[in-house]
């Protein structure tokens, strides 16, 4: 995703569905049937005619279907949360309007537990950051590229 970014091309449809893992556990990002390419100085696309998962939605996408990096970086805290609940839904069975109420009412999912191993605080803080309401305030994957080497 950080390849991505840094060459303006928004994903648009990040999430586990999207996201195998082959030989030696090298990962491969599919869907880009919906992602395109930024070529304004926003570095944001509006599409009115797009269809997409409101559950991995960022809000500006959800609500004024518009699209960046940072929407991107919304759906990889997602990800991240299907990863750690090995495939949970994430909203567990809220409605998608009621994912929305949630999103604007300052709510977020909560942290997530695992029978298996416990979740560091600090991934889950990763993970909060990805979904700060302001997509301005949310980091680039170049910098969550830096805190997962960290980490390893």
């Amino acid at each position: 995703m950080n390849y991505l970014e840094s060459h303006k091309i928004v994903h648009r449809d990040l999430r586990a569905e999207n996201i195998f893992v082959g030989y030696n556990f090298k990962v491969y990002i599919a869907g880009f049937g919906n992602a395109t390419a930024i070529d304004n100085e926003n570095h944001q696309i509006s599409r009115k005619d797009y269809s997409y998962k409101i559950k991995w939605a960022a809000p500006e996408a959800a609500k004024n279907k518009q699209f960046s990096s940072k929407s991107d970086v919304w759906s990889f805290g997602i990800l991240m949360y299907e990863t750690v609940t090995f495939g949970c839904e994430p909203y567990d069975k809220k409605s998608d309007s009621d994912v929305i109420q949630m999103i604007q009412d300052g709510g977020c999912l909560s942290k997530p537990q695992n029978e298996r191993f416990e979740i560091p605080g600090a991934f889950y803080d990763i993970m909060k950051s990805c979904w700060r309401l302001l997509p301005e305030d949310r980091p680039t994957f170049e910098n969550l590229l830096n805190n997962f080497v960290k980490y390893v």
